[in-house]
């Protein structure tokens, strides 16, 4: 007999789900961005560059949605684990990711 997986738990939503939700202000998209975020922290490995890469996911996600702001304070968010490390080499990278891909750097 074939067993069918009775998985009741909500699959994550995906960036693109998210994205088209906070554009459209449509009424799910805080849980949708609750779900992407829950599982994307679940992944971030305890290390720097696992921590500015979830960031920088963040930023490039509310940049698409026209989140300007919040995509602002997740740039902002890298870059101060950066300094807060002594990493300036990986500050000046994070500011010209946010150049190319976001168009901004925070102030």
């Amino acid at each position: 007999m074939i067993e069918v997986n009775q998985n009741t738990e909500k699959e994550p939503a995906t960036k693109e789900q998210v994205v088209q939700a906070l554009r459209e202000q449509s009424p799910e998209a805080r849980e949708l961005l609750q779900q992407w975020t829950i599982a994307r922290e679940a992944k971030v490995e305890n290390n720097l560059e696992s921590r500015i890469k979830f960031e920088l996911e963040r930023a490039e996600l509310y940049g698409e949605a026209g989140f300007e702001d919040d995509a602002d304070l997740s740039i902002d968010a890298a870059i101060e684990q950066a300094e807060n490390e002594g990493r300036p080499d990986l500050v000046e990278e994070i500011v010209r990711w946010a150049k190319m891909r976001i168009g901004t750097v925070p102030s």
